[in-house]
């Protein structure tokens, strides 16, 4: 028994084997329709039927495995000159966190999406611009922190003052009399 492509081919080979009959008259009008209407070569590398590469159609699977081929051989070559994990962690490439470079970029959202909720915690709790007067860490002049004074100002209006209060301040013999001195000291 025979099997379908034996077949097909035994009808293919019959086909070759009988000499070609002349064409009747309504044959050949209908080939020359189907010709007229054939698509050029230009027509048909646009389409991607044929490839444009100016060689022949017999030498064109040749031409795309030689090309193949070479792009292989290039990329194999690449990749023998790959550098390693090591190195791309050595240039910073890579982060070496302990966790696959497919993971990293996750767990960098994650450190920063932390960051992130630390932070707004802390400003939830960040003393208002009373309290901070209220300590002593901004003047109470009510004009925005750039604007007050300079350090070195406040140290001087804090040394004018100082002054002002020692120069009023009572002798030593009434301070040893409200008992804030002994007499030793």
């Amino acid at each position: 028994m025979q099997s379908s492509d034996e077949t097909a081919h035994a009808g293919q080979q019959a086909l070759v084997d009988e000499p070609m009959q002349p064409l009747s008259p309504e044959e050949k009008t209908k080939l020359d329709e189907r010709l007229s209407h054939r698509p050029t070569e230009k027509e048909l590398v646009e389409r991607h039927v044929l490839l444009g590469t100016g060689v022949a159609p017999a030498l064109q699977s040749a031409q795309a495995a030689l090309v193949r081929s070479r792009l292989e051989d290039g990329l194999d070559r690449k990749l023998e000159h790959r550098p390693t994990e090591k190195e791309l962690v050595e240039r910073h490439v890579l982060l070496d966190t302990g966790v696959a470079p497919a993971l990293q970029s996750a767990q960098a959202a994650l450190a920063r999406s932390r960051l992130e909720d630390g932070l707004d915690r802390k400003l939830g709790h960040r003393p208002t611009e009373n309290e901070l007067v209220e300590r002593h860490v901004l003047l109470g002049t009510g004009a925005a922190p750039g604007l007050q004074s300079d350090p070195a100002e406040r140290e001087h209006t804090v040394i004018d003052e100082l002054d002002a209060k020692l120069a009023t301040r009572p002798p030593r013999e009434k301070l040893v009399e409200q008992h804030i001195l002994t007499e030793d000291e």
